[in-house]
């Protein structure tokens, strides 16, 4: 059995930026960043592949930018529309470490439709980035079997021809000037009646 080409880390260093700003009454356009640091080299789990520089498993940075303009629909009943661009992958060089092993390094651009809607403190979100162009670039490992063999690699990949992406939220609001703290005292519960809920 070949192992998966997950490439989680351990050590992982995530970062993230919003950004709204207000076009119109109805319209707004947004823009997001994302990116995750992981400093260590491989993970040790063996690939039995072929090539001798891949022969275990990369731990790879990864990252997703998206923007677009949102459109409230219905601003009385809390529903909006939104399109934009979105891209997201893996790079070939970790900003951090080294970034030897196997990996697929590459990216995919998607025109990502979206809708949401806002019942109360419940917020629903659901977006079908669908793929436009896809790039599988040359590996660390592409470029040390070359070097070694004088015969260009340049390894494979799949890409998802779209994606479906939903979520459900619930704001944690205020009640009777109390709140109450999860263990950990990270985040904000309401007080119903002397209970957290």
């Amino acid at each position: 059995m070949s192992p998966s080409n997950s490439e989680s880390a351990v050590g992982e260093f995530p970062s993230s930026s919003t950004a709204l700003s207000r076009l119109t009454s109805r319209l707004q356009a947004y823009a997001e960043g994302f990116y995750s640091i992981t400093p260590k080299n491989t993970n040790g789990v063996p690939t039995n592949r072929s090539n001798p520089f891949e022969a275990t498993i990369s731990v790879a940075d990864s990252y997703m930018s998206r923007a677009g303009v949102n459109f409230n629909v219905l601003p009385l009943d809390g529903v909006s529309a939104s399109l934009g661009l979105r891209i997201e992958g893996v790079p070939v060089h970790d900003l951090v470490g080294s970034s030897e092993g196997f990996r697929r390094p590459g990216y995919a651009m998607s025109i990502e439709p979206g809708l949401s809607a806002q019942f109360g403190s419940w917020s629903l979100n659901l977006f079908t980035p669908v793929a436009v162009y896809r790039n599988r670039l040359q590996s660390v490992s592409d470029k040390e079997q070359t070097a070694a063999t004088g015969v260009y690699q340049h390894g494979d990949a799949a890409f998802a021809d779209f994606s479906i992406i939903s979520s459900i939220s619930k704001a944690m609001v205020e009640n009777r000037g109390r709140f109450c703290r999860s263990p950990g005292g990270r985040s904000a519960l309401h007080v119903n009646s002397g209970f957290c809920v």
